[in-house]
């Protein structure tokens, strides 16, 4: 067995009590799933440098610890069904972020820096109260944004914004 895959497994069994976690990839990749009840423990997660998978879904957190930021090869992060309000600035700071899962959480907005990530490619915005998008995010391929009230008029106007992203949307609502 690789080394990397021992390191790997010693740091999953020493977070074992705070958080399920996966075998590594090939690729040396750590995916991470805080146990509910657990929350309080997620500041292990930050001297977990090597992680690419970050799953916080339906943890009772309204917000981030701040280190989360920090984490250097994050490429994943899900925070659906959580208590969060609002993305601070920092998300800046997560260059190599592919897909950020939001969905059914309570944002109502998205900060501009995410236009910023220049590796963000997918963005999950499924049930919140978010309806509108930062300008800059012209390198998105997939945005869901399914259950959220729009017009037939601000559909149209999302297409013609992201013509090359696959968008999911909700049927038109019959609002003015």
């Amino acid at each position: 067995m690789p080394k990397a895959f021992w390191i790997l497994s010693l740091s999953c069994f020493l977070l074992a009590q705070a958080v399920c976690c996966q075998a590594p990839c090939d690729n040396n990749s750590l995916s991470i799933r805080i146990k509910k009840g657990r929350e309080a423990d997620l500041n292990l997660l930050c001297s977990c440098d090597s992680l690419e998978v970050l799953d916080l879904s339906r943890l009772a957190i309204n917000t981030l610890p701040s280190c989360i930021f920090d984490l250097p090869a994050l490429e994943k992060l899900n925070l659906s069904k959580t208590g969060i309000r609002e993305l601070p600035s920092a998300i800046l700071k997560m260059e190599k972020l592919e897909v950020l899962n939001l969905s059914n959480t309570a944002l109502e907005i998205l900060p501009e820096e995410l236009a910023h990530l220049s590796n963000l490619r997918t963005l999950i915005l499924k049930g919140t109260q978010v309806n509108v998008l930062p300008s800059g995010l012209d390198q998105l391929q997939k945005i869901d944004m399914r259950y959220i009230d729009f017009t037939r008029e601000e559909q149209r106007n999302i297409r013609a914004q992201y013509p090359n992203a696959e968008i999911f949307l909700s049927s038109p609502c019959h609002c003015n």
